[in-house]
């Protein structure tokens, strides 16, 4: 895994979070991801990306994935306590 570097990018769409697809070889984990407007030397503005990227292996990347599906796994359940407490309703 690489240290997190900030990275300016033209893609039409929004860089996803997990890019598989770019290498066969690593795995592009992007955060804090938002567009901004830049004018070129000519005065003409145009939309870019910047984020935060780093490179994870593969073995990495599900690691990762494992990671944040569990955490959002633990938010569902503490939302369904907190609603069920609030509803005072036992589950």
């Amino acid at each position: 895994m690489t240290d997190w570097k900030t990275v300016h990018g033209s893609q039409s769409e929004q860089p996803q979070e997990f890019d598989t697809t770019t290498s066969a070889f690593v795995v592009y984990q992007r955060r804090n991801i938002r567009k901004e407007k830049v004018r070129d030397a000519n005065g003409v503005e145009s939309d870019i990306w910047q984020y935060e990227e780093r490179e994870l292996t593969r073995e990495e990347y599900t690691m990762a994935r494992v990671e944040a599906q569990q955490g959002q796994i633990d938010q569902n359940r503490a939302d369904i306590d907190f609603i069920s407490a609030m509803a005072e309703i036992d589950l």
